[in-house]
């Protein structure tokens, strides 16, 4: 497992381009909203995804009933090969959620910085491990982190396993 909210594999498949691109499009609603207040079930089940598909490339989103700012954006790249069809993959958090846990850490570790400047005590004791300036910013950080790689592979596990399954594909390398 990569440590990192990021994903960038190949699918091999012996499925044709034209096939890939067939099946992707009977599971796929045309990209119809970016902001919406749905809380009942009212996505398609038979189309579990929504985007779209031009020339060889594609870029897709899963259709969640719930709040998930760590749900992948998917893009692909459908590639004819000697033997098979190379479906190339990448999952990546939206650009405004990457750039918001930027500017939140960085704001949090200043304000626990200045508000322990301020009192003086701005060690704690920890005993024999001597003393460590900055233990909570280093925990909130880790924290904010595995909130936020937790909840991006939990997405994108079940992306992952949809498509090698719609594709009857395998993971290069696998």
């Amino acid at each position: 497992m990569k440590f990192v909210p990021f994903e960038d594999y190949t699918l091999i498949t012996y499925l044709s381009p034209e096939e890939v691109k067939r099946r992707l499009e009977e599971k796929l609603n045309l990209k119809r909203r970016t902001f919406s207040f749905s809380f009942g079930s009212q996505s398609d089940p038979d189309r579990p995804y929504e985007g779209t598909f031009q020339g060889n490339k594609f870029v897709i989103k899963r259709i969640i009933n719930y709040r998930n700012s760590f749900l992948p954006e998917i893009t692909g790249v459908v590639t004819h090969e000697v033997v098979h069809t190379a479906i190339k993959i990448k999952m990546t958090m939206a650009v405004f959620v990457y750039a918001f846990l930027a500017i939140w850490m960085l704001l949090m570790s200043v304000i626990l910085f200045s508000v322990k400047s301020s009192t003086g005590e701005n060690i704690i004791p920890l005993g024999m491990l001597g003393n460590i300036p900055f233990l909570p910013q280093v925990l909130l950080c880790l924290f904010v982190y595995a909130v936020t790689l937790g909840a991006f592979k939990y997405e994108s596990i079940k992306s992952k396993k949809f498509l090698a399954a719609l594709f009857e594909g395998r993971e290069e390398g696998k």
